[in-house]
């Protein structure tokens, strides 16, 4: 990891960096500030940026970030958030005939526009540690250690978790981590149907999912989410290396990447990702799912390897931060009228019913004295707005 940072620091300008206070970019951080010191460095100077949101409890990662400055001793610029209008993604769908981009991407424009101004050309952050570095979240290494074999590393894995998060959580785990992932095809396809339809029947209308989609829209989705399944199912991987199979093929993976980048060179900047360089998902599809996850500690190896090097506080930190506050603050008034026409216009795009009880719920949830939440449905809310920005010519 250390040489993947020094290899893409290079520039003849100082490497900015993000750091937003979370593990994996305040991780590369401090190790470029090592490697400057040690003289090892492929760049002459370094700056570190963050965001900052100190009226969003949820999205403030300023205590974090602190805590990475004060121990290397460098001070990290905080920068508000950028927010864009309506019509600045209306033209940014109409210059690059392309999809405009979402909130919590835009929310860095400012960040990015500041590192350039101090000289920077490159900007290394944390990008890529979630996917290579983090478990699934289902603790896959049991199915892993049982069908190699490996009885003394399951066991290994059953006594820590049971030590740690108690033998009703561990009990459950093992038995869809580890028992379930290994019944015959058939066996899966039946549970799996019987759970979707116990899902379906509890979701309400307008909830996150494919039902407010037009019917040939929603059948062309569904088709293709069964040839994926169908692919995943014959390409013989562990369910580990099947996740990380699915990170490297994403197809929103894939536009958050060119989205991003193609943001940063709209400023003069070159995004680098250290985490997202190919020697580490080389070492991702290599190890073992125990070493990326062990009872509610993600990125176990990567959290081991980082003593020492970040502050305790943030290397052992439990929280992500949630950035829903520039969807709630960009979906406002306007946007949300916007939206309500929408399903008159592209028919072969919503079902108008279902369309609209998404807008009623988004409104109830995120509304004043509402219950919060609304993250679900923020994302489907922003697609939609953002693809009929995109075709508004059309």
């Amino acid at each position: 990891f250390s040489d993947t940072v020094r290899r893409l620091s290079r520039s003849h300008r100082p490497a900015g960096f993000e750091v937003s206070g979370g593990l994996d970019s305040s991780a590369v951080f401090c190790l470029a500030e090592g490697l400057l010191r040690s003289g090892s460095l492929l760049a002459p100077a370094i700056e570190g940026y963050t965001l900052a949101f100190p009226d969003d409890e949820a999205a403030n990662e300023l205590e974090y970030v602190r805590a990475v400055g004060e121990m290397l001793g460098r001070a990290v610029r905080e920068v508000p958030p950028t927010r864009m209008s309506l019509a600045w993604y209306r033209e940014e769908a109409a210059f690059f005939r392309d999809f405009p981009g979402y909130p919590n991407g835009t929310m860095s424009l400012g960040l990015r526009r500041l590192a350039w101004q101090d000289g920077c050309r490159v900007l290394l952050g944390g990008g890529g540690g979630d996917e290579w570095l983090g478990g699934c979240g289902l603790r896959t290494y049991y199915a892993e250690e049982l069908a190699a074999g490996r009885w003394r590393n399951a066991g290994a894995c059953l006594r820590h978790d049971l030590a740690e998060v108690g033998v009703a959580e561990t009990g459950a785990a093992l038995l869809r981590s580890g028992v379930f992932p290994l019944l015959p095809a058939s066996v899966q396809r039946a549970a799996r149907y019987v759970r979707g339809k116990a899902l379906r029947r509890g979701r309400e209308p307008g909830a996150a999912g494919t039902d407010w989609l037009a019917g040939p829209l929603r059948e062309a989705l569904l088709e293709r989410r069964r040839a994926g399944e169908a692919a995943a199912r014959l390409d013989g991987l562990a369910p580990g290396r099947r996740y990380l199979r699915r990170r490297l093929t994403n197809a929103y993976g894939a536009l958050a990447k060119e989205l991003e980048e193609r943001a940063a060179s709209r400023v003069g900047l070159e995004l680098r990702h250290p985490m997202n360089d190919s020697w580490l998902v080389e070492l991702a599809f290599a190890m073992p799912e125990r070493f990326r996850q062990r009872g509610r500690v993600s990125k176990y190896v990567h959290v081991e390897a980082m003593k020492g090097i970040l502050p305790e506080r943030v290397r052992t930190r439990p929280t992500k931060a949630d950035f829903s506050t520039v969807f709630r603050r960009q979906l406002d008034g306007e946007a949300m009228a916007r939206l309500r026409e929408i399903p008159a216009r592209r028919p072969h795009w919503v079902r108008a019913d279902r369309a609209e009880a998404a807008f009623g719920s988004y409104e109830e949830a995120t509304g004043e004295g509402g219950p919060g939440g609304g993250a679900g449905l923020q994302w489907l809310l922003w697609n939609l707005l953002a693809c009929d920005q995109l075709c508004a010519g059309g």
